[in-house]
């Protein structure tokens, strides 16, 4: 029927010449170091990341604790994905999966279903294990409402009564100071 061309297979390309080091060795291991030091402080400031963000979450700033958990999240990735990072990114998916989840729920206690669905959601795409059975409660919250509570009345000082009774207690501070400045320390 339809014969195909035969396409050639692409050459491989070509490996690089090796390169003459000689006397360079000096400038090669000061880049080693400069990386080493450069990678340590990245590291460092990884660490200090995860720990603010801890921060924010224990303090109830879910928001804030979002954003410094996504900051630390990309700064493992402009790092690169090494084996000695593994420890901090897990830390860092983890947290951010709570900080999430956390404020699904901050939302969902306000009533605003659709945000904690979103949070909630994301949530559940970094492996927290809450996060689907609060999905399914916001979901039945959307698709019927609770009713809402009514809002407790407390009684009140009436301001009428307030203005009278202030009144009357100022009339008798002023008789007992006149009482007092006249020494009729009994009166007063």
């Amino acid at each position: 029927a339809g014969d195909l061309p035969v396409v050639e297979p692409s050459r491989a390309p070509m490996p690089n010449p090796p390169v003459d080091l000689a006397g360079l060795e000096g400038e090669v291991d000061l880049l080693i170091r400069a990386e080493k030091i450069k990678r340590q402080a990245y590291r460092t400031h990884l660490r200090d990341t995860l720990q603010s963000a801890g921060v924010a979450l224990k303090e109830n700033r879910f928001e804030d604790a979002i954003k410094i958990y996504e900051e630390a999240l990309r700064l493992v990735k402009s790092i690169g994905d090494r084996p000695e990072d593994r420890p901090e990114k897990e830390a860092g998916e983890a947290g951010l999966a709570e900080a999430l989840y956390r404020q699904a729920m901050f939302l969902d206690k306000r009533r605003d279903w659709d945000q904690a669905a979103e949070y909630a959601r994301r949530s559940v795409a970094l492996g927290h294990a809450l996060a689907p059975e609060l999905i399914s409660e916001i979901t039945k919250k959307i698709d019927q409402p609770p009713p809402v509570e009514k809002v407790k009345t407390y009684p009140r000082w009436r301001e009428p009564d307030y203005l009278k009774e202030s009144a009357k207690v100022s009339d008798l501070l002023k008789t007992g100071r006149e009482h007092f400045v006249a020494g009729e320390l009994v009166s007063a």
